[in-house]
């Protein structure tokens, strides 16, 4: 199945597929790494690690929603989303998406 693109960096694939867009073989960064989350003034540095539910933001024509992380990469990371439109879909948005940390997936 060819990933469906969505702008700003979002494609999505069949579940557990690989879209390729953003992620590129061997780069990845440490577990913690360091973002900025969007949508206050002076962002608060999140520190994103698989397993984490995170909320991506609207984007085109797909609202905000809750996707799970399996891998934290340099400009991006990888996944599913849990809710939406797009609930189910593997998808790589780029880091700068996340809005807030909800926590580890089951806590």
């Amino acid at each position: 199945m060819r990933p469906r693109s969505f702008g700003r960096g979002f494609s999505f694939g069949a579940q557990g597929g690989a879209a390729g867009a953003g992620r590129v073989a061997g780069v990845a960064c440490s577990r913690d790494c360091a973002v900025r989350g969007a949508g206050t003034a002076g962002a608060v540095a999140m520190k994103l690690q698989p397993g984490d539910v995170v909320v991506i933001g609207a984007f085109d024509e797909v609202p905000e929603h809750q996707f799970l992380i399996e891998d934290v990469l340099d400009d991006c990371v990888t996944g599913v989303a849990l809710t939406g439109l797009l609930e189910g879909e593997y998808g790589e948005p780029e880091i700068a998406m996340i809005v807030r940390v909800l926590g580890q997936q089951g806590t």
